[in-house]
């Protein structure tokens, strides 16, 4: 059924009652949320696998300096 301006205020839209409504609405924001805390997750090893580097790479410069 396609949706179009002219419908009037009586009609659902896309014929779903208001639960469904309600329904799909909160399946939306759970994918939000699940697609936020994806991208938290890889942010989160990024800057991990970053702070491995870099700690690696200052006992390597330590370990390099003459000792004194």
């Amino acid at each position: 059924m396609l949706v179009t301006s002219s419908q009037t205020s009586t009609q659902r839209p896309l014929g779903l009652s208001v639960e469904e409504l309600f329904a799909l609405d909160r399946q939306y924001c759970r994918i939000e949320q699940q697609q936020h805390l994806a991208q938290l997750q890889a942010q989160s090893h990024l800057t991990s696998s970053n702070l491995n580097r870099l700690a690696s790479r200052s006992l390597d410069l330590i370990s390099s300096l003459p000792s004194s």
